[in-house]
């Protein structure tokens, strides 16, 4: 008997993240330094047992210390995603998977109160995180993935009602 290879997939969520500053928008910027270098958006994997929702709080919480009541979730972006393979050097550091797919892409709002920081843990990620204007966000984001996301989620925004 053939043994049929199949590919794994790991799954995960991504996020555009924003606040409002003085009347205008500003939007999240990661600097990553895990795996590769350059700015991102927050994405993370969905752990077992957990919807996609849950694993958006965890990875806020985890990633940027914010908790569930300094966000607003508006929803999910329509047709944003994130799928790569993943490459070989790093499947066994990725749980041996072989594909990754970030998908739903919310958009959250960062309350005001709220103050973003990057947790000290012992997988350091990401090196620096900021609130850019959109313009300076669509420059800096490393992927044409991500900066798609910002452009949906900045057509959503400017649609709904404050």
């Amino acid at each position: 008997m053939i043994k049929k290879k199949t590919s794994s997939v790991r799954k995960g969520i991504a996020a555009v993240i924003f606040r409002r500053r003085g009347g205008a928008l500003e939007f999240l910027v990661m600097h990553r330094i895990l795996r590769w270098k350059g700015w991102e958006s927050l994405k993370g994997g969905i752990n077992p047992g957990e919807d996609g929702d849950a694993a958006l709080i965890r990875e806020i919480e985890e990633e940027i210390n914010i908790s569930s009541d300094k966000l607003r979730i508006l929803g999910t972006i329509p047709g944003a995603e994130i799928r790569l393979n993943v490459p070989l050097k790093f499947r066994k550091q990725m749980g041996g998977f072989t594909n990754a797919l970030y998908k739903p892409f919310y958009l959250v709002e960062v309350l005001q109160e709220a103050k973003p920081n990057l947790k000290k843990d012992d997988v350091q990620e990401h090196d620096k995180i900021k609130f850019v204007p959109y313009e300076k966000a669509l420059k800096m984001l490393t992927y044409s993935n991500t900066r798609t996301a910002l452009r949906k989620s900045m057509r959503m925004l400017s649609h709904r009602p404050r």
